[in-house]
C-alpha cells in the first residue's frame, strides 16, 4: 500500500503526532515517554522560546488510514549562524519498520529543507540541546532518561540503508554511587578548593531570584558549553523558562555550585532523582495520577537511579579536576538520601487487625495479601494503613497510607477493584438490568493549608438493559497552586479512547469573588452510548460529537467560547422509516451565544430543514431563544414498509415558524404544509403496557396490624415548560393517509384536506379547532361472521375540532354495495337486487352515534319499501343483509307478519355454522365461542322444546373494539325459528383508556320477560366501568377533596 506523507496542519493533528510515539512504544519496558503536555508546549510558537531562532513543519505518514510514522523539520538558524551551516535539522522521528516508511519521511524533510534553502540534513536533533537528541545505536536493554531518546534496534539500520553516516558519538554512562568516597579523592578535592581559592556553595531557594543565581547557573552553562557539538546559545527567552518550570521541582541538596574567591560561579552540577519509571507510570499524563507518580519520586520515596543532569565548568577552569569538587559534595549527599519510612506509632493510637484471614463477604471468601490487614488512628488524627484484600478472581480492595510523606496530615490511597455490577444490580427492585467489571482509585493528600484530590473509576464492558455502552473510564484532579490557585483536570475515555478532556483553573480575586479558565475538548465522543438508554430502540444515534469550549469569567458569570461539531450524526428510527443526516457545520458559541447558522438537517431529499438564530446564555437564570424554523419541500418521511415499520410512505411538508423567548418560556408561531404528494400509511400495533400495568397484576401484600401509611405521590401531568404554541396547518386536499388495521388487507384509506389551529398554553392545554374534510376514501375489514367488506367513505364526510383534540366532532358515512336476494313471493322465487349498506358514525366521542342503513338505488320498489320503514328497521335490514345477503321485506323482522317473516333456519344454521363459524375456529385469538343448551317441557300440551344458544365475541383494533352476537336456535314441538330468533343481541364496545376500566357501549337486546310483558328488545348507547374488588366495601370508597 502507498505511503502518504501529510503536513500537520491543525491541533488535533499535532495531537495524533504526539501520541503516534505512545502508541509505537505502548509495550516497551525501556522506552520513556514525554509529557504529553510538554510535548504540546515544545511544538507550539507561542510557548517555546525557541521560535525566536528556530522555524519547524511537522510531517505525519499515513498506510491508508494508519498513522506509522512522524518527523518534525527544524531549522536553527541560530546554530547554523554559529557554525556556519545551512543544516535543516530532523527530529521526533519514529516510525514502523519498513524502509519505505522512514524514506519518506526524511525525503519530507530534505524537500522542505531545500526550499528554505538548506544544503544538507542532520539529526535526530531538538529545536535546542535542550531537548531529547540523538539515536540509539546499542543498550536496547536499558532503562532510558528522561532527558534522551530511546528507538528500536532498526532503527540505525534504516539509517546505514538510506545513506546517512554517523556525525558524533554521544555516550551515557550509568554509574554506581560508591558507599564512601576513596580518600585519595577526597585529599585531591581538598588541595584544589585551597589551590584556586575556591568554595562549595549550596543553593537556597530564595537565592534563585534574590540573588540571580537562577540566571548565573544557564550563563555557565551557555559558557561551558559553547564548544560542544551543535550547540546553539541559550537566549533569555529561553532561560526565563527555564528557571521558572525547572529549577522549582529540584531538590536544592542535589545542587552542587562551586565559587571564586569573589563569589563568581566557577562550575554547577545538577542531579536529580530518576523520573524514567515514574514517567512510565504515568504514560504521558500528569492527570489524574501522573503528577503523584512524580511527586512521589522527587520527594517522597526515591528510586536507587539518579540522573546527573547538567554539569558545567567555566573554560579556564577545564581540566584542572574542579569537576571533581561536585562529587566531592554531592556523593556524601546522594549516600544520606535514603529512604525514610514513619513507623506505625504504636503507644500513640489505636491499632485494628483485621481478621480472619480469609474473610467471607457477600458469600465470596477473600484473602489478606501477608502482613496487609492493619488500620493505624493516630492521636493526631491521621490514618495509617495497609489493606490489600482480594479474592480468586481479582475483586478486591486496598487502602494504602503513604508512610514516608512525614509533612502531610493525611496522604492516602485506595482502590477498588473488578466489583460486578450484575451481582448488586440483580438484588435492587425495579432497578435496570447493568452489567460490567466496575474498578476505582482515588489518592487524598491533605495538608495544614490545602488539599489535593486525584480520581479515577472505570466500568469494563458496561451494558445497560443487554445492549453494550463499552468501556469507560472517568478521571478528575483537584490540584492546588501558588497563590491560592486551585487546578481542575478530568477526562473521560470511551473503549481505551479519550473522548473528553477538561483542564482548568480557579483563580482568586481581590473582590473574593473567584474566577475561571477552563478548557474543554470532546475528541470523537461517540453519540451511540446513547441508543442503550432510548427505550425500545425508537431511534438509534451514529456519529460523534467533536468540539472544544473555553470558559472563563467569574463562577458566577462565566463566559463561555468555542464551537461544536457533529462529525456524520444520523438519527434513524427503524420503526418510522426516517433518517435525518445532521450538518458537519460547527456550531459556535461566542459569548454565552449558542449561534445557530443555517444549520441543516437532511433526509433522502435534497431540500433541508434548517435552524438559523441562538439560544442566548448570557443571563443563566434566564436564557434566551431566537431562532427562525425553514423547510419548503421537506421530505419528512420516504420508508418502504418493513416488519419493524409503525409508518412507511412518503410524507413532504413546508414549514415556517419562529421559536422567541426564554426557554422555560418559549412562544412559537408558525405555519405547517402537509403537501398533497404526501402518501402515508399507518401501521395499528399493540402498544407496550407501561410500567404500571405490569406491576398491576402482580401480589399485593396487605397488612391487617400495621398502621404505617404509604404515601404514593401523584405523577405530574406532563408539561413542556410554559411553552406558548399557536401553529397554523393545512393538509392539502390530495394528502393520502392509510391505516393497517392488521396483518392481512384490513385497512382504512382516507383522502382529503382541511385548514387546523393547534394552540398549546403555558397552562399545559392543548387546543385544536379547525375541519378535516374527506374526499374519498375506503374501509376495508373482514368482521365475525361476515365476510370481507370494502366500505367507500362517502365525499363530504369529516372530523370538526373545537377545542378538545380528543373529543371531535364525527360526521362519516362508509358505503358498500351488497348483492342479495329478494324473495318474490308465497311461490318462493328470488331475484338478485344490489343495495348500498351503509356505516354512519356521527356526533362526539362521547355521546357517539352508530348507526346502520340501506337503500336500493337501483330497485324502485325495494326503495319504497326501504323509505317507508323506520331508521332501526333499515338498520336492521342493513345488517342482515351483510349477514346473509338476504332482504327479509316488510314488517318487522321475524314478527309472523307473513311468509317473508319465515325463514328455514336449518338451512341458514348449516350456511353459516359450515361457513363462517367453522373457519374462524381455526384461528382464535382475542376471540371466544360459547354454546349452551336448555330444554323445556310445557305442562298444558305435553310438549318438549330444545333451545341451542351461542355467543360469539372478538376483540379488534389490539384490545380497544370489542363485538358480541348472540343468537338462538331451536327444535321441538311448537319450536319458532325466525331471523330475530337466530341473532337477538348486538353489542359494540370501545375502550377508552389503557387501564380497561371505561368503555362506550352500543348494544341491541331482545329478551322474552313473561307472559304479561311478552317480548322485550332494547337498543341503546352507555358508558360501561369496570373494576376489580377485592371486598364491597370498596365501591363506598370516594376520594376526598382537598
Amino acid at each position: 500500500m502507498t505511503i502518504t506523507i501529510k503536513k500537520v496542519t491543525t491541533k488535533k493533528e499535532l495531537k495524533k503526532f504526539i501520541r503516534f510515539n505512545y502508541e509505537l512504544y505502548k509495550n516497551n519496558p525501556y522506552s520513556v515517554p514525554d509529557l504529553y503536555d510538554d510535548m504540546l508546549n515544545t511544538f507550539n510558537p507561542e510557548k517555546n522560546p525557541a521560535f525566536e531562532f528556530c522555524e519547524a513543519e511537522y510531517f505525519l505518514a499515513y498506510k491508508g488510514e494508519e498513522i506509522v510514522g512522524r518527523v518534525a523539520a527544524i531549522i536553527n538558524h541560530r546554530a547554523n549562524d554559529t557554525w556556519n551551516k545551512k543544516e535543516v535539522r530532523f527530529g521526533w522521528l519514529d516510525f514502523i519498520d519498513e524502509e519505505e516508511v522512514s524514506s519518506a519521511l526524511l525525503k519530507a524533510v530534505e524537500q522542505w529543507g531545500k526550499e528554505k534553502g538548506m544544503e544538507a540534513i542532520v539529526g535526530p536533533l531538538g529545536f535546542t540541546d535542550m531537548d531529547a537528541e540523538g539515536m540509539l545505536v546499542e543498550g536496547f536493554d536499558q532503562l532510558s532518561t528522561m532527558a534522551t531518546i530511546y528507538n528500536y534496534s532498526y532503527y540505525p539500520e534504516h539509517m546505514e540503508q538510506l545513506g546517512f553516516e554517523k556525525e558524533a558519538d554521544w555516550v551515557e554512562y550509568k554509574l554506581s554511587v560508591p558507599h564512601q568516597l576513596p580518600e585519595k579523592f577526597v585529599r585531591i578535592s581538598e588541595i584544589i578548593l585551597q589551590k584556586y581559592n575556591l568554595k562549595i556553595k549550596k543553593l537556597k531557594r530564595s537565592e534563585i531570584k534574590k540573588q540571580n543565581y537562577g540566571q548565573k547557573i544557564f550563563d555557565l552553562i551557555n559558557e561551558a558549553y559553547a564548544p560542544l557539538y551543535g550547540y546553539s546559545q541559550m537566549t533569555q527567552g529561553q532561560i526565563d523558562q527555564y528557571i521558572n518550570m525547572y529549577l522549582p521541582l529540584i531538590d536544592l541538596r542535589m545542587v552542587s555550585l562551586v565559587e571564586d574567591a569573589e563569589g563568581n560561579l566557577v562550575a554547577v552540577g545538577i542531579a536529580m532523582p530518576s523520573l524514567s519509571k515514574a514517567l512510565q507510570k504515568a504514560k504521558g499524563k500528569m492527570l489524574p495520577f501522573g503528577w503523584y507518580h512524580l511527586l512521589k519520586a522527587l520527594f517522597i520515596k526515591r528510586p536507587r537511579v539518579l540522573d546527573l543532569l547538567l554539569v558545567g565548568v567555566k573554560p579556564e577552569y577545564q581540566s584542572k579536576g574542579v569537576n571533581a569538587l561536585l562529587f566531592y559534595d554531592l556523593v556524601p549527599i546522594f549516600q544520606q538520601m535514603g529512604f525514610e519510612y514513619g513507623g506505625r506509632g504504636k503507644g500513640d493510637g489505636l491499632a485494628f487487625t483485621l481478621i480472619p484471614e480469609e474473610p467471607i463477604i457477600a458469600f465470596r471468601k477473600f484473602h489478606f495479601n501477608e502482613d496487609h490487614n492493619w488500620i493505624y488512628l493516630h492521636k493526631n488524627m491521621r490514618v495509617y494503613a495497609n489493606v490489600d484484600m482480594w479474592d480468586d478472581e481479582g475483586m478486591g480492595f486496598r487502602v494504602h497510607s503513604v508512610q514516608g510523606d512525614t509533612v502531610s496530615l493525611q496522604n492516602i490511597d485506595v482502590e477498588i477493584r473488578r466489583i460486578r455490577l450484575d451481582e448488586i444490580t440483580s438484588v435492587l427492585p425495579y432497578f435496570p438490568e447493568i452489567t460490567g467489571l466496575f474498578s476505582a482509585e482515588a489518592h487524598y493528600i491533605q495538608t495544614e493549608k490545602d488539599l489535593q484530590l486525584s480520581a479515577e473509576a472505570s466500568i469494563d464492558e458496561l451494558t445497560y438493559e443487554r445492549q453494550r455502552i463499552g468501556d469507560i473510564t472517568l478521571g478528575a484532579t483537584w490540584l492546588p497552586g501558588e497563590q491560592g490557585k486551585q487546578y481542575l483536570n478530568a477526562y473521560l475515555n470511551h473503549d481505551k479512547v479519550e473522548v473528553l478532556i477538561a483542564d482548568g483553573k480557579l483563580l482568586p480575586t481581590s473582590t473574593g469573588k473567584d474566577s475561571l479558565e477552563v478548557n474543554t475538548t470532546l475528541e470523537h465522543f461517540p453519540l451511540r452510548i446513547a441508543n442503550a438508554f432510548i427505550p425500545d430502540e425508537l431511534v438509534t444515534l451514529a456519529g460523534d460529537m467533536d468540539g472544544d469550549l473555553n470558559i472563563t469569567g467569574s463562577t458566577e458569570q462565566p463566559l463561555i467560547n468555542g464551537e461544536l461539531i457533529l462529525d456524520s450524526v444520523s438519527v434513524l428510527s427503524r420503526q418510522y422509516g426516517a433518517n435525518f443526516l445532521f450538518d458537519n457545520r460547527p456550531v459556535q458559541l461566542k459569548n454565552n451565544r449558542l449561534i445557530f447558522d443555517k444549520f441543516a438537517i437532511y433526509t433522502t431529499g435534497k431540500n433541508p430543514f434548517t435552524i438559523d438564530g441562538y439560544v442566548d446564555f448570557r443571563d443563566m437564570s434566564r436564557p434566551m431563544a431566537s431562532l427562525n424554523l425553514l423547510a419548503e419541500n421537506y421530505t419528512l418521511l420516504n420508508a418502504k414498509r418493513t416488519r419493524e415499520s409503525l409508518v412507511y410512505g412518503k410524507v413532504f411538508a413546508d414549514l415556517r415558524a419562529t421559536i422567541k423567548g426564554p426557554l422555560d418560556g418559549l412562544n412559537m408561531r408558525g405555519n405547517l404544509n402537509l403537501l398533497g404528494n404526501t402518501d402515508v400509511s399507518y401501521v395499528l400495533t399493540d402498544s407496550p403496557l407501561t410500567v404500571q400495568d405490569r406491576l398491576g397484576s402482580l401480589v399485593t401484600f396487605t397488612s391487617f396490624s400495621d398502621t404505617t401509611t404509604v404515601v404514593r405521590q401523584e405523577v405530574p401531568t406532563v408539561s413542556l415548560g410554559g411553552l406558548d404554541m399557536l401553529m397554523m396547518v393545512h393538509i392539502d386536499p390530495s394528502v393520502r393517509v392509510k391505516v393497517d388495521l392488521d396483518a392481512s388487507d384490513n385497512r382504512i384509506e382516507l383522502e382529503g384536506g382541511g385548514d387546523l389551529s393547534m394552540k398549546y398554553t403555558p397552562q399545559g392545554d392543548l387546543t385544536l379547532t379547525g375541519r378535516y374534510t374527506l374526499s374519498g376514501g375506503l374501509m376495508k375489514y373482514s368482521l365475525p361472521i361476515i365476510a370481507v367488506k370494502e366500505f367507500a367513505i362517502d365525499n363530504g364526510s369529516y372530523v370538526d375540532w373545537t377545542g378538545n383534540p380528543m373529543d371531535p366532532m364525527l360526521n362519516f358515512k362508509a358505503t358498500d354495495r351488497i348483492r342479495a336476494s329478494v324473495s318474490e313471493g308465497e311461490n318462493g322465487g328470488t331475484r338478485m337486487v344490489n343495495f348500498d349498506v351503509s356505516i354512519v358514525v356521527k356526533n362526539r366521542l362521547d355521546n357517539l352515534s352508530f348507526a346502520f342503513d340501506v337503500a336500493a338505488p337501483e330497485d324502485a320498489t325495494i326503495q319504497n319499501e326501504l323509505t317507508a320503514m323506520g331508521a332501526e328497521e333499515r338498520g336492521k335490514q342493513a345488517l342482515y343483509i351483510m349477514l346473509m345477503k338476504t332482504y327479509l321485506g316488510t314488517g318487522p323482522i321475524g314478527g309472523g307478519g307473513g311468509g317473508l317473516g319465515k325463514l328455514n333456519m336449518g338451512s341458514a344454521l348449516n350456511s353459516v355454522l359450515s361457513s363462517q363459524i367453522n373457519s374462524l375456529m381455526g384461528n382464535l385469538k382475542n376471540a371466544s365461542v360459547s354454546v349452551g343448551v336448555e330444554d323445556h317441557d310445557a305442562s298444558d300440551t305435553g310438549g318438549k322444546r330444545t333451545d341451542y344458544s351461542f355467543r360469539y365475541s372478538q376483540r379488534l383494533f389490539n384490545n380497544r373494539f370489542q363485538i358480541v352476537i348472540g343468537g338462538k336456535v331451536s327444535t321441538g314441538e311448537n319450536a319458532t325459528n325466525d331471523a330475530e330468533s337466530f341473532i337477538d343481541n348486538i353489542s359494540l364496545e370501545y375502550r377508552l383508556d389503557r387501564t380497561g376500566t371505561r368503555y362506550v357501549r352500543l348494544f341491541y337486546d331482545k329478551n322474552y320477560e313473561s307472559v304479561l310483558e311478552g317480548e322485550i328488545t332494547e337498543t341503546g348507547v352507555g358508558l360501561v366501568l369496570r373494576k376489580k374488588l377485592d371486598k364491597l366495601s370498596e365501591l363506598f370508597i370516594f376520594k376526598k377533596k382537598k
